[in-house]
C-alpha cells in the first residue's frame, strides 16, 4: 500500500507539475483509487463522520446542480469528479493516517528538491513543454504557483523545528527559502509570515531558534512590503535582476475579481459551475485581460460557481472539522493552504485540492458518536469510482485515437469530441448522422460563445450563411470582444446572404443594436474597434 500511495503522488505531482495530461489527473487519481479498493473491501469496517459525511453530501448535490445552468458541462462534469474523489481521500486518510503520515512526511522533503532541479534543467536547456498553464514553473520567475508549493516544505520545516528539536531541517529552509521568495507569491509570502508568528509567539525554548526565525519573519516582512509605492522606490532598483513586474502590487487586481464575481452571484445565486466563471465575465469585457477565469479566492469560487447552498454546507463541513482538529503538523499545512488558496488559484489544480482533503483527514479528531461504514456501502462507492472512470478516463482514451463517435456515447458532456465529427468528417457520416449530432450538439452546449462560434463555423461550412449569421450574433452578444477577430467573417457571410448594398444595411443596424444591448463604453477598445469598422465597410452605425 505505501509502495502504491508512493507512486500516485510521484505521478500525479509530476503530470502537474509538468504541465501534461491536466485532463488525465482525475483519471490518474482514479486509476490509484481501484489500487486501494481491494483495502477497503478486505478492511472489516471503515471509520465515517456522520455530520461532515452529510454536510460533504449535500455540497456535492449542490455543486451537482449547476450542471443544468452551466455554459461548459465537461468543466462541470471533471470538478464533480475531483469534488467526490477530495471526500474519497478524506475517508482515506482517515482510516489510514499511520500508513499515510510516514510517506507524506518522505515526499515534503523529496519533491521541492526534485522540482528545484527540473527547474533548473527547464531553464537551461529551454523545455517549452514545462511551459504550460497548468505546470507550477509556467511563465518562469513571474509566476507564483511554484512558491505556493514551496511554502508546504517550508511550513512543515519550522514545525519540526519549533516542536521537536530537531534543527537539521534549518539546512532545508536555507536550501528553499531563496527559491521562496524568487518567485513572489506574495499569498504564500503572508501565510508564512503569519504562521511563523505563531509558532513565534507559542514556543520560545530555543533562543537561537527564535531570533533566526524572528530573522527569516522580518525578511519576509519586507518582502511583502515591496509590493507597494513605497517598497518599490526603495528595493527595486537594486534588485533588477529579479526581473520583477513594477506593476504588481500586493492585492493587484483582486479587488476588482472579487467584485465581478460577486456580482455574478447576485444574478446566478445557485451557481453558474466550476470554472464557468469566465463565461460570464467576458459578457462585460470590452478592454483586453478584463474577462476573468478565477477570483483567485477558493471561497468566493466556490460561492459563485458551486451556489449558495454548496457554499453553506461545504463551510458548515470546515466548521466542524476546525471544532474538532488537533494542532499537529498536518493543521498548520492545512491552515498555510487556506491562506494561499485566499489569495490565488493554487485550488485549481486537483493534486493540490485533493492534497488539501488529505491533510484535513491527518488532523481531525474522531469522536465517539460516529460510525463505522459496512463493506456493502464500500462498495456502492467503489462503484461511483468506477463508474466516473469509466466516463473521464474511456471518454478521453476513445477521442484519443479518433474513435470520436464512442467517446461521445460515453461522455456527450465534452464538446471537444463532438468537434471533429461535425467539422472534420462531416463529408464520411451519413447525413442524418450528421444532423443528430449537429441536434445533440445544440441542446448540450446552447450558449457559450465557444459553442456559438463553433456552430458558426459548421453552419458556414455547410453554405448555411443564415444560421451562420445567427450564431456568430449569438456569440458576439456573449462575448463582445470576439467581434474584434470575427467581424471580417460576419461581413462576408452577410453580404453572401444579403449581397453588398442590403449586407451593408443590415450588418450597420445589428452594430447599432449590438453596442446597445451589449452595453459597449465609449471608452473602451472595443467601441474603438466599431468605429474603425463601420468605416473601413462605409457602415451607417451611428
Amino acid at each position: 500500500m505505501i509502495f502504491t500511495l508512493f507512486s500516485f503522488f510521484s505521478i500525479a505531482y509530476f503530470f502537474t507539475f509538468l504541465g501534461l495530461f491536466f485532463d488525465f489527473i482525475p483519471s490518474i487519481t482514479l486509476f490509484f483509487l481501484f489500487s486501494l479498493i481491494y483495502i477497503f473491501i478486505f478492511k472489516k469496517n471503515i471509520f465515517l463522520p456522520k455530520k461532515l459525511s452529510l454536510f460533504y453530501l449535500l455540497f456535492f448535490i449542490f455543486s451537482s446542480l449547476t450542471l443544468f445552468f452551466s455554459y461548459e458541462k465537461n468543466l462541470v462534469f471533471k470538478n464533480l469528479v475531483v469534488i467526490y474523489l477530495c471526500f474519497f481521500y478524506f475517508l482515506f486518510s482517515i482510516n489510514f493516517s499511520q500508513e499515510i503520515k510516514k510517506i507524506l512526511n518522505l515526499l515534503i522533503i523529496i519533491l521541492p528538491f526534485v522540482s528545484i532541479v527540473i527547474y533548473f534543467l527547464a531553464t537551461i536547456y529551454k523545455w517549452s513543454f514545462l511551459k504550460e498553464p497548468t505546470s507550477l514553473i509556467y511563465n518562469g520567475y513571474d509566476h507564483n504557483l511554484f512558491a505556493d508549493f514551496l511554502l508546504l516544505p517550508l511550513i512543515f520545516s519550522f514545525y519540526k523545528i519549533f516542536l521537536e528539536n530537531k534543527n537539521i531541517y534549518w539546512v532545508f529552509i536555507i536550501f528553499i527559502f531563496p527559491f521562496f521568495l524568487r518567485f513572489l507569491a506574495r499569498g504564500a509570502f503572508l501565510a508564512l509570515f503569519i504562521i511563523l508568528l505563531i509558532f513565534i509567539k507559542k514556543y520560545k525554548q530555543n533562543k537561537i531558534n527564535f531570533l533566526l526565525s524572528v530573522f527569516l519573519s522580518f525578511i519576509l516582512f519586507f518582502a511583502i512590503i515591496f509590493f507597494n509605492d513605497f517598497g518599490k522606490k526603495i528595493i527595486l532598483n537594486r534588485i533588477s535582476f529579479l526581473k520583477i513586474n513594477p506593476s504588481k502590487t500586493f492585492f493587484s487586481k483582486r479587488p476588482n475579481y472579487y467584485l465581478k464575481s460577486l456580482k455574478i452571484f447576485i444574478n446566478y445565486p445557485f451557481g453558474i459551475g466550476p470554472e464557468n466563471l469566465y463565461f460570464h465575465t467576458v459578457k462585460n469585457q470590452f478592454n483586453f485581460e478584463e474577462g476573468i477565469t478565477t477570483s483567485h479566492n477558493f471561497f468566493i469560487d466556490l460561492l459563485v460557481e458551486n451556489g449558495f447552498g454548496a457554499f453553506i454546507s461545504f463551510l458548515i463541513f470546515l466548521i466542524l472539522i476546525l471544532l474538532n482538529s488537533q494542532k499537529n503538523v498536518y493543521y498548520y499545512l492545512f491552515l498555510g493552504l487556506n491562506f494561499v488558496f485566499l489569495t490565488d488559484f493554487f485550488h485549481r489544480i486537483p493534486f493540490f485540492l485533493i492534497f488539501y482533503f488529505m491533510l484535513i483527514g491527518l488532523f481531525f479528531k474522531k469522536e465517539s458518536d460516529e460510525f463505522y461504514l459496512g463493506n456493502i456501502y464500500l462498495k456502492l462507492i467503489s462503484l461511483v469510482v468506477f463508474l466516473l472512470f469509466v466516463i473521464v478516463f474511456l471518454g478521453q482514451l476513445f477521442f484519443s485515437i479518433k474513435n470520436y463517435h464512442l467517446a461521445i456515447k460515453i461522455n456527450p458532456f465534452n464538446w471537444r469530441y463532438y468537434y471533429p465529427v461535425l467539422v472534420e468528417k462531416k463529408d464520411k457520416i451519413n447525413k442524418e448522422a450528421f444532423n443528430n449530432y449537429l441536434l445533440q450538439f445544440e441542446k448540450i452546449f446552447p450558449n457559450s460563445h465557444i459553442f456559438n462560434n463553433l456552430k458558426a463555423k459548421i453552419y458556414r461550412d455547410l453554405k448555411d450563411d443564415q444560421k451562420a449569421i445567427y450564431y456568430q450574433e449569438k456569440a458576439f452578444t456573449e462575448a463582445p470582444m470576439l467581434f474584434e477577430s470575427r467581424r471580417n467573417d460576419y461581413m462576408e457571410n452577410v453580404f453572401n446572404l444579403y449581397g453588398e448594398e442590403k449586407g451593408k444595411i443590415y450588418s450597420a443596424q445589428f452594430i447599432k443594436n449590438f453596442i446597445k444591448t451589449a452595453k459597449i463604453p465609449k471608452e473602451s477598445f472595443l467601441y474603438q474597434v466599431i468605429i474603425d469598422h463601420c468605416r473601413d465597410y462605409k457602415l451607417e452605425c451611428f
